[in-house]
């Protein structure tokens, strides 16, 4: 880790180094730039990530509901077996593509951070020599007026990480849910079949037998 310049170590510039004034400048606008450029490609990223995880979201639906589909409509029982394997393995994929899809993100995003700070300090340090004052944020008047989170200097990327965080499991858990709809659905279009057949069975003993008729 990089030691921060103390205030004493910075060197001051004079009215006359008007070319290393505007140098210093130009390095302080390109510090800038380079902020910039790292934020908005964390937030494209985050808003790239999280469009993919919506469809990934849609298509777990889309599949689950086109499975129970298959066989709501059948007349006979169902063998559980087949659909629980193939419901399980959709599950399993599509959890592993959202936490590896997730896992990539959260690694480039970490990538953008890491360019951010390093701009940040370039920006901090030129300021210091053009010798413009640091601004002054009141962070404990800003806690007390916003008490639902404390402010974390440089620490926003970590929120967005939470919200992809967010998304992902929403994934996951839907996929797991999708899991177990299916299951309790085989469950009970067997016991209505079974049902409708035990009762088949009733009706058909309880119907009265033909009496035997003699011929004269």
């Amino acid at each position: 880790m990089t030691k921060k310049k103390e205030s004493a170590d910075i060197p001051k510039l004079v009215a006359d180094d008007q070319a290393k004034i505007d140098i210093h400048i130009a390095h302080k606008r390109e510090a800038f730039d380079g902020m910039r450029a790292n934020q908005d490609a964390e937030i494209a990223h985050t808003q790239d990530a999280i469009g993919v995880l919506k469809t990934i979201l849609q298509t777990t639906i889309i599949i689950f509901g086109g499975l129970i589909g298959s066989f709501i409509t059948l007349s006979t029982k169902i063998n559980p077996t087949s659909y629980l394997i193939c419901s399980g393995m959709i599950s399993l994929l599509i959890i592993g593509i959202a936490l590896h899809f997730t896992r990539a993100t959260r690694k480039k995003i970490d990538q953008s951070n890491s360019k951010y700070v390093i701009h940040r300090e370039e920006y901090h340090y030129e300021r210091s020599v053009l010798g413009i004052a640091p601004f002054q944020f009141d962070i404990d008047a800003y806690n007390k007026a916003h008490k639902k989170s404390p402010y974390l200097p440089g620490g926003g990327y970590k929120f967005t990480k939470k919200i992809l965080n967010s998304f992902t499991w929403i994934v996951v858990i839907t996929a797991l849910i999708g899991t177990g709809i299916v299951w309790l659905a085989i469950d009970e279009k067997n016991n209505s079949i079974e049902i409708k057949n035990q009762q088949k069975k009733e009706e058909q003993t309880e119907a009265p037998k033909p009496t035997d008729t003699i011929c004269c």
